[in-house]
């Protein structure tokens, strides 16, 4: 089973730093390249961790060269940007957990040249809500933090010209 090393910094990725990497990703000048990732997570198909090499050409999987995953999906670097793009917010566009307690959030890291995602995770926080219900400690629904629904992390993106 792969090692998924955390090189994250704990802090939430805005929606500005998310969309400026995005379209400096769009306008890499290649359309075909190879990337090996890292995935962890409770995200299905993930589990405890698994690592796909796969060459894309134009945004789809054209070959998997490695895969130890459990499904047959692969991941092109768009594909991330997607999974992770309504988990990004601040303040109350952030998207809630459905106790009403907990909030998804992005740390991530980017490549500064070409805008894809070294390392990303989502997770759970607490809102406000949870901890003045944990500090009441009356009627306390809220749920445990749990663990990240994903990590990503990229190992190599070499483009193929």
């Amino acid at each position: 089973m792969p090692t998924l090393t955390y090189k994250n910094r704990g802090i939430e990725t805005s929606p500005q730093q998310f969309a400026t990497s995005w379209e400096l990703w769009r306008n890499r000048s290649f359309s075909r390249y190879r990337m090996t990732a890292t995935y962890a997570g409770t995200y299905p198909g993930i589990g405890g961790g698994c690592r796909q090499e796969v060459e894309i050409y134009q945004e789809r999987v054209v070959a998997v060269i490695e895969n130890t995953c459990s499904e047959t999906w692969s991941m092109t670097v768009t594909d991330i940007f997607e999974l992770i793009q309504h988990f990004v917010g601040t303040g109350p566009t952030r998207p809630e957990a459905s106790d009403g307690c907990n909030y998804y959030i992005v740390d991530a890291v980017y490549h500064a040249e070409l805008g894809y995602p070294l390392n990303i995770e989502n997770r759970l926080i607490g809102t406000e809500r949870r901890f003045f219900k944990v500090l009441s400690r009356s009627n306390y629904s809220c749920l445990a933090i749990l663990p990240p629904l994903y990590r990503i992390e990229i190992e190599s993106l070499v483009p193929l010209y």
